[in-house]
């Protein structure tokens, strides 16, 4: 506590030593520590106070750091830290400086809440400072993310000063996009899942990431999520204004991606069409005759072609008639499907590789969904499709057979739940944001509220009506013992010539 010039040195190892022996630092003692570093940063010799902040940073990074036993030490730590930025000439001593702020945010999470205004209130400031280094404003942005996480639903607190700077960080021709771009779309998204409710002031930012995505695939993964979350929280005023710009957008991806990227498309896509399921698949029609060519071209994986078979599963499930249209086109694009295969109409090549590629479908609502279309297909009024039973019966009993026991409802799978985390106790229940939005979408989507083997009971009996009771009886007489065996136990209200096996 001696602050005489002669001791300065004294001082200044006492804090590097604080750094170096963190480990045998005892939980009784780092209140003892915190007390004593924040007074050093109080100093006013430079190397004194750096000291202090490098000691101070090797204690919070430690896996012995407990929020709790330091949360009445927070305020004073950010006031002196901010006191030492705005004092700092060099840009490596303001770098070692926030990048302890950046840490204090992210460890403290939702404690940090009560010192978010002054936070926040400096953050113009130190924007400004920090014209033309752009690793400071790197940071600034960075702790931002943290700090908008931190802030849950209450993330609108920070838009005054938040959404300039988004703004900024995500145009492609701002002279520091090159630095600032990918951490700017990481804030972008962070902010939109925070988002509680539809926020108007959020769509002005909206044509940044079209030009974002036109000028580069780098951040394509982050891109699409962005993409999807807007389409979650104001997606018909995202589709109003900007839905042309979306189509073209998509649409130029394929085939300018690897197939690790393509397949990132899918979900955003699945999305559009779940939240708009009359308006999506005429907006989307360029997009989805692409997915047409995947499937029918024969050049794709079994993944690839399985996943975009699921996203015309969805538009068949949700909106047949458009389903057909888009068949009707497609018929009349020429090259789309292989030469040999030119006679066969485009409606059954597609029904072929559908079937044959199910069972590369990784999820249980994925087979649900391809299940559910199929028996929309039974009754598309379609002959030839009668001669494709084997398949399509094979299918919908073994998704019956891998749902739990009478229940249909489709848990959400591991990849809901690496991507939002699972819920572990009752507080994280309470979702809010993106999570509640996700929940509210799953839970009127059709492939968790409908029943699949009440559906495929009905449409079986309605077959009989729709293409005549003899011919579907002759067609189901085509199918394997075993299969039709299968049918029997899983449907409710099977046709009479398949309940007579």
């Amino acid at each position: 506590q001696d602050r005489h010039t002669s001791t300065r040195l004294v001082r200044r190892r006492a804090a590097w030593t604080v750094g170096c022996w963190v480990a045998k630092v005892t939980p009784e003692m780092r209140p003892t520590c915190y007390k004593l570093l924040i007074s050093m940063m109080e100093e006013q010799d430079m190397c004194v106070q750096l000291s202090a902040v490098n000691g101070m940073r090797a204690l919070v990074e430690d896996w012995g750091f407990c929020e709790g036993r330091f949360l009445e030490f927070a305020a004073p730590c950010f006031e002196r830290l901010f006191a030492l930025l705005d004092k700092a000439a060099e840009l490596d001593s303001q770098l070692q400086v926030f990048n302890l702020v950046y840490i204090l945010i992210e460890r403290l999470g939702e404690k940090v809440r009560p010192y978010a205004n002054t936070i926040l209130e400096m953050i113009p400031v130190l924007w400004e400072q920090a014209d033309g280094q752009s690793l400071l404003r790197v940071q600034l942005v960075q702790s931002l993310q943290h700090l908008v996480s931190a802030l849950g639903d209450g993330c609108h607190m920070a838009y005054p000063i938040l959404l300039p700077l988004l703004r900024y960080c995500t145009d492609p021709r701002q002279p520091e996009a090159l630095n600032l771009l990918e951490d700017g779309l990481q804030l972008w998204h962070e902010t939109l899942l925070q988002a509680p409710n539809q926020e108007p002031q959020l769509l002005p930012i909206f044509p940044n990431l079209p030009a974002v995505m036109a000028l580069t695939t780098e951040h394509v993964k982050v891109c699409l999520s962005i993409l999807e979350s807007y389409l979650l929280l104001q997606g018909a005023e995202v589709l109003s204004q900007h839905g042309a710009a979306v189509v073209e957008t998509l649409a130029a991806l394929f085939g300018a991606v690897n197939e690790r990227a393509t397949m990132m498309i899918f979900p955003v896509l699945d999305t559009l069409l779940q939240c708009f399921p009359a308006e999506g698949p005429v907006l989307l029609e360029p997009v989805l005759l692409k997915l047409l060519g995947i499937v029918l071209g024969g050049k794709e994986s079994d993944m690839m072609v399985a996943s975009a078979s699921g996203v015309l599963s969805r538009v068949m499930l949700q909106n047949s008639a458009a389903f057909g249209q888009l068949m009707t086109k497609a018929s009349a694009i020429p090259g789309l499907v292989p030469a040999d295969k030119s006679s066969v109409p485009v409606l059954l090549q597609f029904v072929d590789v559908w079937v044959e590629s199910a069972d590369s479908l990784c999820t249980t609502k994925a087979r649900k969904l391809t299940a559910l279309a199929l028996c929309t297909l039974l009754v598309a009024g379609v002959p030839q499709v009668l001669e494709r039973l084997q398949g399509i019966f094979s299918i919908c009993t073994s998704v019956v057979y891998e749902m739990d026991g009478d229940s249909d409802t489709v848990p959400p799978g591991y990849e809901y739940w690496v991507t939002h985390g699972a819920p572990s106790d009752p507080e994280e229940r309470n979702m809010s944001g993106e999570s509640l939005r996700r929940k509210q979408l799953d839970a009127l989507d059709p492939v968790t509220t409908l029943n699949l083997r009440k559906v495929l009971g009905n449409k079986l009996a309605e077959c009989s009506t729709v293409y005549g009771e003899s011919i579907f009886a002759s067609a189901v007489n085509q199918v394997d013992p075993a299969i039709l065996k299968q049918l029997q136990e899983t449907s409710q209200s099977a046709p009479a010539s398949a309940a007579g096996v």
